[in-house]
């Protein structure tokens, strides 16, 4: 699963951003199945993304499968509240290898 995400990911969410025509300082927070940290911060880093757009509580609940993102959702609803924009990326990886995008 590292080397899927770490080969294939970055590209699909540029591809994905691109097809919006959004860039980086259009999306407020990305919001990622929390698999574990170590894949967060590899892709955070390797895609450029700031640490406080990257929303992660894999350290508070663990790898949680699907419920990953409604957890994220959840704890940092207030977050979302104050914020004037609201433009979140979703990005669920499937074990099959495919992905969900959501903008």
């Amino acid at each position: 699963m590292f080397n899927f995400t770490a080969k294939v990911v970055p590209d699909l969410l540029s591809e994905v951003l691109n097809r919006q025509g959004w860039h980086d300082d259009d999306v407020d927070f990305y919001l990622m199945h929390q698999e574990n940290r170590f894949m967060l911060d590899f892709l955070r880093n390797k895609i450029g993304i700031k640490s406080e757009k990257m929303l992660m509580n894999i350290e508070r609940f663990g790898n949680t499968s699907s419920a990953s993102i409604p957890l994220l959702l959840s704890e940092f609803g207030d977050l979302f509240i104050l914020k004037q924009r609201k433009n979140f990326y979703y990005v669920v990886l499937v074990l099959d290898f495919h992905e969900e995008h959501l903008l």
